[in-house]
């Protein structure tokens, strides 16, 4: 008993574990919809992102602030980051040799959705997902959005008009108010609280803090087979 309930534990864990994964990829790669990657500072720094329209990574200049992640200091480590973004979301459908019959999605690049296939049981790939819902939120960038959205710290902006908004806070996971100048800022900005709530707590998931530091965590072990059960059973 004990070893069976052992054996469905890891299951649980490793489908935790990718699911993840799959989550930060994205928003460390597909980020490039979330903020500037160049910023508004004035510096002029070489770096590279990973450009989801022609699926490789480009030079770009850096301003020197408030960028996102999908920002490398190389092409070497840039490629190596997203490679896995094409694994999970632009490969092409595999139903595998085996005969069994399981009802699956994967996502389909032209059409921009998620479509069911029947998956034999064995082998195939990544871009293979036991839901639509699980599919459309690790592909469709949505969810990358709103994280972003919702994790990033108020803004006023440099103008100096004086707009009462809200903010999403995750550290309290509630929507706190805020003076805005009137240009510029962020997108974690709300005309009203409904509002805020509406956009940073979708089906009934409020984004917090830790729940940004859970998937930076995942991304540093998502290569590290030795460590991924051991890291499985912590997340749990």
């Amino acid at each position: 008993m004990k070893l069976q309930l052992l054996f469905l534990l890891v299951i649980v864990s490793l489908q935790v574990f990718r699911f993840n994964i799959n989550i930060c990829l994205l928003c460390v790669c597909l980020s490039v919809a979330c903020l500037s990657i160049v910023g508004p500072c004035r510096a002029a720094f070489p770096r590279f992102f990973y450009n989801p329209t022609n699926q490789s990574c480009s030079s770009f200049v850096y301003g020197g602030c408030e960028s996102n992640r999908n920002n490398f200091l190389t092409l070497e480590e840039c490629e190596s980051s997203c490679s896995g973004v094409t694994e999970h979301c632009e490969a092409e459908l595999q139903v595998g040799p085996c005969r069994a019959a399981f009802r699956r999605w994967y996502y389909d690049r032209e059409a921009g959705s998620c479509q069911s296939f029947t998956y034999g049981g064995c082998k195939g790939n990544k871009n293979n997902y036991v839901d639509e819902e699980s599919c459309m939120v690790t592909c469709s960038g949505k969810y990358c959005t709103c994280v972003c959205h919702c994790l990033v710290s108020p803004d006023p902006g440099p103008c100096r008009a004086a707009f009462p908004m809200f903010y999403y806070n995750p550290d309290s996971a509630s929507c706190q108010s805020f003076i805005y100048g009137g240009c510029r800022g962020n997108e974690n900005r709300y005309g009203s609280v409904e509002e805020c709530m509406d956009h940073c707590s979708g089906d009934g998931k409020l984004f917090t803090s830790q729940d940004e530091a859970f998937r930076l965590q995942v991304c540093w072990f998502h290569e590290m087979n030795s460590e991924l059960l051991f890291f499985s059973f912590r997340s749990l």
